[in-house]
């Protein structure tokens, strides 16, 4: 707990942002003026919402820690004046220090969600001040409508800040197997505003009223050999020179059906050693420039050469659904055929994947694709 100088009570919360740095949010609870008045919240006029009030006494600024009802360290205790202490103060003081379960959040929120795709979440925001979202697993991409809106992510954590008034916007958030979806208020009071907004999953069995659940869908049927041959894109190779090195990946065609991606590639080893093959991670390269349009290299393949004038942000690690090779090992002069299959999040805009097979004795073995 922290106490102000003018009276303000604050919930002191520390979030680990996963590098050894911690992040520390002061969340609102409750004010007493200088004539006694203790409120929680203001309306739409700004006028406190008085809960109580207190004969009106001093208090001395400082930090406890509050557990299990009691106050641990250090003991910032309010000056009173010397009149004799009202049953009214000593409720306040008490309110100012026990466990902040017992007050009304109604200011500074510290939300949780369950995930539906189908539903907006209005999440209320403040010049100035950062609003979290943790998601339940890894966040893969993000976007949002409006540059006025600072947003990043690293691992489960998406950290949202905006840098203009009077300016509301809309943003997606992107998991394995989710889609969020939040509107973005105009930058209010920091009163209102929610500090962190955690996304649960929502595992409650869903009830129905006077008739039974409907059947689960059929299960969608197998994709055949001939369907991938048939119904693939072919993949072209944008290459100005042919690879000096001794392993070779070709992708040779691409398969889009119900949301996954498969691709067929093929490793040659032209080298003079045996080469130890295995399902690639797959990455995808974000904020990724090229000197050229990435519009007109959609389905093809970067060589090596144009592979490095690639400007990169950062990239995403993809989760693989399903990898198979004709052989985990080839010899000087084999080539062996293999399909990685991955989800990919909606975009309207090009993007560049890394294929990453594993090293062999002298370099290490990518794929580009421009999709």
């Amino acid at each position: 707990m922290e106490i102000d100088q003018d009276g303000r009570i604050y919930l002191v919360k520390r979030y680990d942002m996963g590098n050894g740095e911690t992040v520390e949010s002061l969340v609102f609870q409750a004010q007493v003026m200088k004539d006694g008045q203790v409120f929680t919240e203001r309306d739409a006029q700004w006028n406190p919402g008085v809960i109580e009030r207190v004969r009106p006494f001093r208090v001395q600024a400082g930090r406890s820690e509050v557990r299990e009802g009691k106050v641990i360290s250090p003991k910032p205790e309010p000056t009173i004046n010397q009149c004799e202490e009202s049953p009214m103060s000593s409720k306040f003081i008490a309110l100012a220090l026990i466990p902040i379960a017992t007050l009304p959040l109604a200011a500074q929120k510290i939300e949780s969600e369950s995930g539906d795709r189908n539903r907006i979440v209005h999440l209320e925001t403040a010049l100035n001040h950062l609003t979290i979202i943790e998601v339940s697993e890894p966040v893969m991409m993000v976007a949002a409508g409006s540059p006025s809106f600072k947003v990043e992510w690293k691992e489960n954590k998406v950290f949202v800040q905006p840098t203009e008034a009077d300016v509301a916007t809309n943003l997606f958030i992107w998991t394995a197997s989710e889609r969020l979806n939040y509107e973005l208020e105009p930058a209010g009071a920091i009163e209102k505003m929610d500090f962190v907004m955690d996304f649960v999953i929502d595992e409650t069995p869903r009830m129905t009223q006077s008739r039974a659940a409907p059947p689960p869908p059929p299960p969608a049927p197998a994709i055949s050999p001939t369907e991938v041959l048939l119904g693939g894109k072919p993949v072209r190779m944008e290459a100005a020179k042919h690879t000096k090195k001794p392993v070779e990946v070709l992708i040779r065609d691409l398969y889009e059906e119900n949301g996954k991606l498969l691709i067929r590639y093929a490793v040659r080893n032209q080298g003079e050693r045996g080469y130890d093959l295995g399902t690639p991670a797959v990455y995808t390269l974000d904020g990724a420039r090229y000197p050229q349009s990435l519009y007109t290299l959609e389905n093809s393949q970067l060589g090596e050469q144009e592979a490095s004038h690639l400007k990169v942000k950062r990239q995403i690690l993809i989760p693989v659904l399903h990898g198979q090779l004709q052989t985990s090992h080839l010899d000087p002069g084999q080539e062996a055929i293999g399909i990685v299959a991955f989800r990919l999040p909606p975009t309207n805009e090009p993007r560049v994947l890394r294929l990453q097979f594993p090293k062999d004795a002298t370099s290490d073995i990518s794929a580009y694709l421009v999709r």
